[in-house]
């Protein structure tokens, strides 16, 4: 039976708990799309009982010890550590966010004024403590997948070459 290693099986959970479709973690990993969908086996709300549901069923896919950094959704501090026992070192990086005092405040989304974490299971190693990794990850694949525009299309040429 194939198996996928570890360090890609946590890229595609992470690429799908961060949001991303099924096809863009496929492209983003170069995993199949059967694949992606067997480490899934439930998709709900952000509650404590769907996030028990699919902590169980990833701990029973993942082999070996795994680092584990969660934003601090109040579920993820009991049931990572009841899902995976000893096997995971898990953290929670608290991020705490503000409007500065001078420019436009209306449109403009809250900076980040600073990020704090907590170790709550295990070991985790402090430099591997962030949701940086996987919200790049995001950004260059959504920028990657932007529409060019129109007057850089071949087919433009190729239109007027017909006339």
């Amino acid at each position: 039976m194939n198996t996928l290693d570890r360090i890609r099986q946590a890229a595609v959970i992470a690429a799908l708990i961060e949001g991303n479709s099924i096809r863009a973690t496929c492209r983003m990993t170069g995993v199949a799309k059967g694949t992606v969908l067997s480490l899934l086996a439930r998709v709900g709300r952000r509650d404590w009982y769907t996030g028990w549901d699919f902590l169980k069923d990833l701990a029973s896919r993942m082999a070996g010890r795994v680092q584990i950094t969660t934003d601090g959704h109040r579920a993820y501090r009991y049931t990572v550590p009841e899902a995976f026992g000893s096997q995971a070192d898990f953290a929670i990086l608290h991020k705490l966010y503000g409007s500065s005092l001078e420019g436009e405040r209306r449109y403009s989304p809250p900076h980040c004024l600073g990020a704090h974490p907590h170790a709550v299971a295990g070991n985790p190693d402090p430099k591997h403590i962030s949701t940086s990794f996987i919200e790049r990850q995001n950004l260059t694949m959504r920028m990657s997948m932007r529409r060019s525009p129109c007057t850089s299309w071949p087919t433009t040429s190729a239109t007027s070459i017909r006339r």
